[in-house]
C-alpha cells in the first residue's frame, strides 16, 4: 500500500506535512461542494419523477393512451397561471410542471415499471 501511494501519488508525498494537510482539507471541501450540488440536482428531479409516476399510475388506472401525459402537462400549464396567480413562487411552480417528464415513451416506461413492481410484490407475498 505504501509503495502504491508513493508511486501513484508522488507529488503529494513530496510535499511537507502542513502542505499535505492543507491539500487534504481543500480536497474534502471540494468533495463536499460536489455532494451538495448533486443532492440539489437529485432532490429536484425526485419531485418531478414522483409526479411523473403519479400521472402514469392515473393514466394506467383509467386505461388511457400513453400520450395522455402530454395532454395532462398542457392542461396543467394552461391552468397554472390563474390557479397560482396569488402565489409568490408561481414561476417556480410553473417551471416544475414544465420539468415533469410526461412524454408518451416516458409514460409507457413508467407504466411498465409500475406493473412490474406490482407483479413482483404479488410474487413476494404468495
Amino acid at each position: 500500500m505504501k509503495r502504491h501511494f508513493e508511486t501513484n501519488h508522488k507529488s503529494f508525498c513530496e510535499k511537507s506535512e502542513p502542505e499535505q494537510k492543507e491539500l487534504i482539507a481543500s480536497e474534502i471541501k471540494d468533495r463536499n461542494k460536489q455532494s451538495t450540488s448533486m443532492f440539489k440536482y437529485v432532490s429536484k428531479h425526485c419531485h418531478t419523477s414522483a409526479a411523473s409516476y403519479s400521472a402514469a399510475n392515473a393514466i394506467a388506472r383509467h386505461g388511457k393512451p400513453f400520450q395522455e401525459g402530454e395532454f395532462l402537462k398542457e392542461a396543467w400549464l394552461a391552468c397554472a397561471p390563474s390557479l397560482f396567480d396569488d402565489f409568490d413562487n408561481k414561476d417556480k411552480i410553473i417551471q416544475r410542471i414544465k420539468d415533469v417528464p410526461l412524454s408518451k415513451n416516458t409514460m409507457k416506461d413508467r407504466i411498465l415499471k409500475l406493473a412490474e413492481n406490482a407483479t413482483d410484490q404479488q410474487k413476494k407475498w404468495h
